[in-house]
């Protein structure tokens, strides 16, 4: 909350990168409401809630695949 209250008025007091993750979380949330709606109103509750398994088990799995704790730090 007060990362949003500093960036909507003081902006001047915000980081760049603040900001631009602000608006990826955004970005990210709203995609994510539009998606689940559009499943929701189309399909119904059963393949919304299967849709976000699927996807979280992907997701996580990628990001197992992926970890690496010391990648580009030379060691």
């Amino acid at each position: 909350m007060l990362t949003n209250y500093l960036t909507n008025n003081f902006p001047e007091s915000m980081s760049e990168f603040q900001i631009v993750r602000n608006s990826i979380w955004a970005d990210g949330i709203l995609i994510g409401l539009v998606l689940v709606t559009g499943i929701t109103f189309f399909f119904g509750n059963a393949y919304a809630i299967s849709a976000f398994l699927v996807f979280n088990t992907l997701f996580s799995a990628w990001l197992i695949k992926n970890w690496n704790f010391y990648k580009n730090k030379g060691i």
